[in-house]
């Protein structure tokens, strides 16, 4: 978990399953609730599978980011989490951002020289 300005990165190392979805939803809470930062990034690049366990925690701190009001979003999300994340229209509930600076509203614009 890293922290910088206003923003919570939490990367979890591996997938998210029954066996550690406690876990995970305890550590976003913890995140959301404690924290001071009002922009929560989760780093799902080290993560191959998701389970319904790990879609319910992430509905769970996706409602308390909202009621704290936070944002929360989810990056670096491979092809068999999304469908997942698809197959159980979590992608329409929990944002997910091609990388940091779309998180954080950066735009980038090409300058023609």
């Amino acid at each position: 978990m890293t922290s910088y300005q206003n923003l919570q990165t939490i990367c979890p190392e591996t997938s998210l399953t029954a066996a550690n979805a406690a876990e995970f939803s305890q550590l976003l809470t913890q995140t959301i609730r404690e924290s001071e930062v009002n922009k929560i990034l989760i780093n799902l690049k080290k993560v191959e599978l998701v389970d319904s366990a790990a879609v319910v925690a992430l509905v769970k701190a996706t409602r308390l980011a909202k009621s704290q009001g936070k944002d929360l979003g989810l990056v670096s999300v491979n092809s068999q989490v999304r469908m997942v994340l698809e197959l159980t229209q979590l992608d329409r509930f929990v944002q997910i951002y091609r990388d940091e600076a779309d998180f954080l509203g950066y735009r980038y614009e090409l300058m023609a020289a």
